[in-house]
């Protein structure tokens, strides 16, 4: 999938030679990221919403998230849980599994967050304050439910846009999680 300036995303299907299969156009504005996650594909777009469409349902729309205040740069998955960020200096995180519930917003970030990346249960976001920041998730039990708290792990200067930096450096800052660890027991 592919996203593009005139708010469309265009759907190829690799096992035919990448032959256009589906175009997207609930959107109004600029896609800047998607990501796909088994059936599910996410889209983030510069009109401040992130699409859920279902690719088993012939890309039905399933569910929009507007808890944005400006674009959305960029969107990533890890298992069931959808990390959102852009132009409001928010990473937002939601759970699939209960109809993509806001679990926590990540405000830490002093300029827009161009990218996110993740490696199992590590984010790494990247942003124009020229900060990668990392996060683990911090599991805390109270009465007797679980509740995960994101935490900031390390954060670590990076170019002036902070562009390339989510993904390049995230294998560095998840040797670093291990090795916390290791030393911990």
């Amino acid at each position: 999938a592919a996203g593009g300036v005139n708010g469309k995303v265009r759907v190829y299907d690799r096992a035919e030679e990448f032959r256009l299969t589906k175009v997207l156009d609930d959107a109004t504005d600029w896609i800047r990221s998607v990501a796909w996650n088994g059936p599910l594909l996410a889209s983030g777009c510069n009109d401040e919403i992130v699409r859920i469409y279902d690719a088993s349902k012939d890309f039905m729309l399933i569910r929009t998230l507007g808890d944005a205040s400006d674009e959305i740069r960029s969107v990533a998955w890890s298992g069931h849980l959808l990390a959102a960020a852009g132009h409001d200096k928010q990473v937002r995180l939601y759970n699939a599994r209960e109809d993509f519930k806001l679990l926590q917003t990540l405000g830490e970030a002093s300029d827009k967050v161009n990218a996110v990346s993740w490696r199992g249960e590590v984010l790494a976001a990247a942003g124009a304050d020229a900060k990668l920041r990392i996060y683990h998730e911090d599991q805390k039990r109270a009465a007797d439910t679980q509740i995960a708290d994101w935490a900031k792990f390390v954060e670590l200067a990076t170019d002036s846009q902070g562009t390339q930096s989510a993904d390049t450096l995230l294998h560095a800052a998840v040797a670093c999680h291990a090795l916390s660890g290791a030393q911990e027991s």
